[in-house]
C-alpha cells in the first residue's frame, strides 16, 4: 500500500464532475491513496474514503438567513473588518462548520482543493499538507452578469483570493485568460491545466457527403445563450443540422424545443452517459459552441466540450473567445466567425465546403495526441509533485 495520501476536497460530486474526477484519478495512478470531501457520497469512485459534507439547509427560512449571511459579509469586506468573522461567515454559509470527527483526526500529504469556499477549511486541514488550490473560474467574477453577486458576492470572492491564495503552495486554472487576471489582480502566478479529456484512439467519421452535421452537448442553463444557436441553424442552408444533447431544468430544455420547433434540421436528443460522450460526438461532423460573452469567465473559457470535440476529431465552430480561438486558428482545427454576432457566425458557416470540415477533422485527428490529459497530466503532476 502507498504511504502517500491525497484529499480532494469539493463542492459538487466528485464522481460525475469532471476536474474532480480527474484529479482522484491521476493521483492514484501516481501513487497515491485518495480520500474525497463533498456534500454528495462517493458510490462510484474507488477512493479509501468518502467524507461528506452537511449541506446547507433548503426551504424559505434557510435561504432567508443565507440572504442574512451574505450581507453580514459584504458589509464585513466593505468595511474592512474582522477576517475571522468573514471566515465564519462562510463556513456557516457552505455548511462546513460540522465536519466528520474521521476528518478532523485525519492527515495527507496533498490536500486538492477544487472550490474556493473551501479553502479556508483546506488551509485548517493542512497539518503539513501541500495545498493545491484549482482555481476552474475567476471567481470575483464569476457570476457579475447579476447585480446580486456584484454588490453581496464579489467583495467577499475579492477578499477570500487576496487572503488564501497566497497561502496555498501550489494554484493551477484553466484558461491562460484566467491566469493572467489572477497575477494582475492578485499577484499570484498560476499554472495552466486545462480541462482536456483523455485520448480515444478513433478516426474521424466519414459522413454521408451531403449533410453537414452539428452537435452540442451540455447544460440548458438560461445563461448559455442557446436560443442563439438555434437561430444560427435556421438561417443556415439546407445542409446543416443540429442535434442538441442537453441537461438540465426541464423547463429551459422545453422553452428551448419550442424555439426551434419550426425548424426541422434542429433536434433534441437523450443525453449519454460521461464515459459515452466522445463515441457519440465522433458521428458528427462540427462541434457547435456559440456563446457570447456575458461576462470575463464566459469571455475567457476553455470548456470540457471544447477538447471533447477534439478527441472526437470533430471540426470546431466557435465565436472569437480568445483562448479557444487561439487554439483553433494555431492548429487549423475548425472555424471562427469574425465577431460576435449571428450574422458572422451564419456567414463563416454558410462559406464552408465539405473539404474544408473534413481537413480540419484531419488535423484534429492529429491535435488529439497533443490535447489530452495524458499530455497534460504529465507537466501537473511534475508541478504538483516537486
Amino acid at each position: 500500500m502507498s504511504d502517500r495520501s491525497a484529499l480532494v476536497m469539493c463542492l459538487a460530486d466528485p464522481a460525475s464532475s469532471g476536474r474532480p474526477n480527474r484529479f482522484v484519478c491521476l493521483l492514484q495512478r501516481a501513487g497515491f491513496v485518495v480520500d474525497t470531501l463533498s456534500y454528495q457520497g462517493v458510490r462510484r469512485l474507488p477512493v479509501r474514503h468518502g467524507y461528506k459534507l452537511i449541506p446547507p439547509g433548503k426551504g424559505r427560512g434557510a435561504r432567508f438567513l443565507r440572504i442574512l449571511n451574505s450581507i453580514a459579509e459584504q458589509a464585513f469586506c466593505r468595511l474592512g473588518l474582522g477576517s475571522l468573522a468573514l471566515q465564519h461567515l462562510n463556513d456557516l454559509r457552505y455548511g462546513l462548520t460540522r465536519i466528520d470527527a474521521g476528518l478532523a483526526n485525519q492527515s495527507w500529504d496533498m490536500i486538492v482543493v477544487q472550490d474556493l469556499q473551501l479553502l479556508p477549511l483546506a488551509l485548517r486541514l493542512k497539518r503539513g499538507a501541500k495545498i493545491i488550490f484549482d482555481a476552474r473560474e475567476y471567481y470575483p467574477k464569476q457570476n457579475e452578469e447579476k447585480w446580486s453577486f456584484r454588490w453581496f458576492e464579489a467583495p467577499q470572492r475579492t477578499w477570500m483570493c487576496r487572503r488564501y491564495l497566497p497561502q496555498c503552495d501550489k494554484l493551477l486554472t484553466v484558461s491562460p485568460g484566467l491566469a493572467n487576471a489572477y497575477r494582475q489582480e492578485f499577484g499570484v502566478e498560476m499554472q495552466l491545466f486545462r480541462s482536456v479529456s483523455p485520448y480515444v484512439n478513433i478516426e474521424p467519421s466519414t459522413g454521408d457527403g451531403a449533410r453537414l452535421r452539428m452537435v452540442h452537448h451540455g447544460i440548458a442553463n438560461s445563461n448559455r445563450g442557446l436560443e442563439k444557436m438555434i437561430e444560427v441553424v435556421e438561417r443556415l442552408d439546407e445542409r446543416f443540422c443540429l442535434d442538441f444533447y442537453l441537461v438540465g431544468p426541464e423547463r429551459n430544455i422545453d422553452a428551448l424545443k419550442a424555439r426551434a420547433a419550426s425548424c426541422d434540421r434542429i433536434r433534441f436528443l437523450k443525453p449519454v452517459p460521461f464515459q459515452h460522450i466522445v463515441s457519440m460526438l465522433n458521428e458528427y461532423d462540427l462541434g457547435f459552441y456559440y456563446l457570447e460573452p456575458s461576462g470575463f469567465n464566459v469571455t475567457y473559457n476553455l470548456p470540457n466540450k471544447f477538447f471533447e470535440f477534439i478527441q472526437a476529431r470533430l471540426a470546431v465552430a466557435i465565436g472569437p473567445s480568445p483562448d479557444m480561438k487561439k487554439i483553433v486558428e494555431e492548429q487549423k482545427l475548425g472555424f471562427v466567425a469574425n465577431n460576435f454576432s449571428i450574422d458572422a457566425m451564419v456567414d463563416r458557416l454558410n462559406a464552408l465546403s465539405l473539404t474544408d470540415v473534413r481537413n480540419a477533422k484531419s488535423n484534429c485527428h492529429q491535435a488529439a495526441r497533443i490535447l489530452c490529459l495524458e499530455e497534460e497530466s504529465q507537466s501537473l503532476l511534475a508541478y504538483i509533485l516537486r
